[in-house]
């Protein structure tokens, strides 16, 4: 079954009962970003720690982006984001969400392999946010994901800002997983729906190489919006997501 990560909205008044109810359904893995309409920062210690305790069992990961101005930041900025990987492994997140772009728009090396010693010393997953959509050169990008180590890439195969989602990305996300080779999952995440999961599932398989049928999938399915119903999560948009998943 391919995996779903669920993106959690710091802010929303029924936090606490979508993750409840995403536990009760199954969810494995939550994202949890604060200010949904500025696509996601970090949240705040209160916020995690309710997450935490209203999904105990599954997979948090916590957003570590300080502001919505692109992806660069000051090494105030920088020490700011050490210091909220530390707050989300005291919380007792499981991992953390950031990215990095230098002023040319390619991979930060220094300041994520900063974030990722940090997380690394907490024995945090890591996962590259969507930034990776914003680099100037995609495929290179990648590589030096790959040769910073870190766990998770989140992408939608698409440029950032675009306004289209990873079915729109379908043939630049086959390149990443062919890339990528089992070295990192990559997380496909843009208007993902229950309605389109099984074609995105079915076009990045049909591109696994050899060495990778019959293992654990080298992708999964990252949603937000699609699977909520005036806010609320929706346990029918969940069981058809997840049902789509173990069909495929």
């Amino acid at each position: 079954m391919t995996e779903i990560e669920l993106c959690a909205d710091a802010d929303s008044p029924f936090l606490v009962a979508n993750l409840k109810l995403a536990t009760a359904l199954g969810v494995h893995r939550v994202e949890l970003c604060a200010d949904m309409d500025r696509q996601g920062l970090t949240p705040s210690l209160a916020t995690i720690n309710a997450a935490r305790d209203a999904f105990p069992h599954g997979e948090l990961l916590v957003m570590v982006r300080p502001h919505d101005r692109g992806f660069s930041y000051t090494a105030e900025e920088l020490a700011e984001m050490v210091s909220a990987i530390s707050m989300a492994a005291g919380c007792g997140a499981d991992g953390v969400v950031f990215g990095v772009l230098d002023n040319t728009g390619a991979v930060d090396m220094q300041a994520n392999r900063t974030l990722i010693d940090a997380a690394r010393s907490l024995n945090l997953k890591t996962t590259f946010h969507r930034a990776f959509d914003a680099t100037s050169f995609p495929s290179e990008a990648l590589s030096q994901v790959l040769t910073l180590g870190i766990d998770r890439v989140l992408s939608s195969g698409t440029d950032w800002d675009s306004g289209k989602g990873a079915v729109d990305g379908i043939e630049r996300l086959q390149h990443f997983l062919q890339h990528a080779e089992n070295q990192v999952e990559l997380v496909i995440g843009g208007g993902v729906t229950p309605n389109n999961a099984p074609t995105l599932i079915n076009a990045l398989t049909a591109k696994m190489q050899e060495s990778q049928i019959g293992r654990k999938a080298p992708f999964s399915l990252h949603c937000f919006s699609s699977l909520l119903s005036n806010g609320q999560l929706d346990a029918e948009k969940v069981s058809c997501l997840m049902q789509g998943c173990r069909t495929v």
